[in-house]
């Protein structure tokens, strides 16, 4: 997790003194992820934190790698961006290879004085093509709530992924955004959300779950609060 040093007030963005470094966090991160230490012939899932990504110059910055012939096919990417406002949203949304959940996400639902805590997952497919999904953060944290004349839009939707590995064996994967991990949403956590369309998807049949990012930018990522969940998401029966 890095060290960010974001505005003091929303929405909140790389200072001008720090965006320099963070943009430089990015390419080191890419360069360790290319270089592939781990042994492995390429590294599959590369994950920033939630607010690591300097707003639409971090996205950029971040694409003009893995456009590039040197970063590998059948690849993603995972990461949080810093505060968006709703005209970047519609720039973002407006590009070729985006997608947004205009039903619980579009832009006429985003109020023209909220902003947007995005995660964007990039997928670079077989063909060398590279593709992005917008997924606006469901739930504010506590600094997000304590505010005075601006908010955060909440989004209403999770992207769950499907694939095949090398094998043909399925997969499936979905990312939350910090608080999201611990929120409840219209009476029910998050994660049992995915759980239970994973299951209606499974019908009688049996699928995986492989897995669920949680990205964060938070003083404490392993508050009892969080890891706790882990136990509830784990020790159940009912799917």
């Amino acid at each position: 997790q890095p060290y960010l040093s974001l505005s003091a007030t929303e929405p909140y963005r790389s200072t001008a003194e720090s965006k320099p470094k963070h943009l430089q966090m990015l390419t080191d991160t890419l360069a360790v992820a290319v270089a592939a230490g781990h042994g492995a012939g390429k590294t599959h899932f590369t994950v920033f934190p939630e607010y690591s990504i300097p707003g639409t110059d971090g996205i950029a910055h971040l694409e003009a790698t893995l456009n590039s012939p040197e970063w590998p096919v059948g690849t993603i990417v995972i990461g949080g961006t810093d505060g968006l406002s709703k005209e970047d949203l519609r720039q973002l949304a407006a590009s070729p290879g985006t997608y947004l959940d205009q039903t619980h996400n579009g832009l006429d639902l985003i109020g023209a004085d909220e902003w947007v805590n995005c995660e964007i997952t990039w997928v670079k497919a077989q063909d060398g093509t590279l593709e992005r999904w917008l997924q606006p953060k469901l739930h504010p944290a506590w600094e997000e709530m304590a505010i005075s004349y601006e908010s955060m839009f909440r989004g209403h939707s999770i992207y769950l992924f499907k694939g095949l590995l090398a094998n043909d064996a399925p997969f499936r994967f979905a990312t939350l955004v910090c608080f999201d991990w611990i929120a409840t949403v219209e009476s029910k956590k998050s994660c049992k959300w995915i759980l239970e369309d994973v299951h209606q998807q499974a019908n009688a049949h049996q699928l995986p779950l492989s897995w669920l990012f949680v990205i964060q930018r938070n003083p404490k990522p392993s508050h009892n609060t969080f890891m706790k969940e882990v136990e509830t998401f784990f020790d159940q029966t009912q799917f």
